[in-house]
């Protein structure tokens, strides 16, 4: 609950909750401008939820083809970040920029759908033994959706249509993410460098087979998915629970 990895994933969770009342609020806005009601409108909703699904079923085996997810977290962050600046910088002349607002929820649309399956398989190839990552990506996902409270609460009615403050922290919470991401990154880099430094036959000297699986991935021999999608490890329970036998394809990449 209090690993690091964890924590850092709550915050980037909180860009899948916290900035989704924009699209709430404006598109309704949207197809109103458009001149739809009815049937029409309802049909008019749907291509940027039908895009937010084709992005992650499309990142998600993109991401398994590189084996690598933090550039795919960043670059949804990134098209998120930008649908909700185009948002927020036209909203108050919604009716002349109806188009280009339509084309941001889109935008939008495309770079959060995919962002929870992303993370959730981030965090949880770097969280070992199985007790831990079941708990953690319990937790992580249960945090993260306090998120909703605060999308609840910034989107003002007294300041329609500019929200101003809804806007402005899901915009500030999405660089956030963004943050935590790259941080997360490069910490894992370095704890994998730090840990490649010590020879295998002093881990050994020191810790039992035993003591080293119960460490989980604070043993000195685990290392965290990063770019190639498959930890080294040596012997016993580590190598048996958490290598990737078969296909990559199989399982969720780092």
């Amino acid at each position: 609950m209090f690993d690091w990895k964890v924590n850092l994933g709550i915050i980037m969770v909180w860009v899948n909750a916290a900035p989704s009342s924009a699209f709430k609020f404006t598109l309704p806005k949207i197809l109103t401008e458009f001149g739809y009601t009815s049937s029409k409108a309802q049909l008019t909703s749907i291509p940027p939820y039908v895009a937010g699904g084709i992005s992650s079923w499309l990142v998600g085996r993109t991401a398994d083809r590189f084996a690598w997810r933090f550039p795919f977290i960043v670059g949804l962050m990134c098209l998120l970040l930008a649908g909700l600046a185009i948002l927020y910088s036209l909203s108050k002349n919604l009716a002349v920029h109806v188009s280009v607002m339509y084309f941001a929820i889109i935008l939008a649309q495309i770079g959060i759908y995919p962002l929870l399956p992303g993370v959730s398989a981030w965090t949880g190839n770097n969280l070992a033994p199985f007790w831990k990552r079941s708990i953690g990506l319990a937790w992580m996902l249960a945090a993260g959706n306090f998120g909703s409270l605060i999308r609840t609460n910034i989107f003002l009615p007294k300041e329609a249509p500019k929200y101003t403050t809804g806007y402005a922290t899901s915009i500030s919470i999405v660089i956030l993410a963004m943050t935590a991401t790259i941080l997360q990154e490069i910490l894992l880099w370095q704890e994998n460098i730090s840990r490649a430094k010590v020879s295998e036959n002093d881990i050994r000297s020191q810790y039992t087979q035993v003591e080293l699986d119960a460490q989980g991935d604070g043993s000195q021999l685990y290392r965290y998915t990063l770019r190639n999608g498959i930890r080294v490890f040596t012997h016993g329970e580590i190598t048996l629970e958490h290598s990737f036998p078969g296909s990559i394809k199989d399982y969720v990449a780092g």
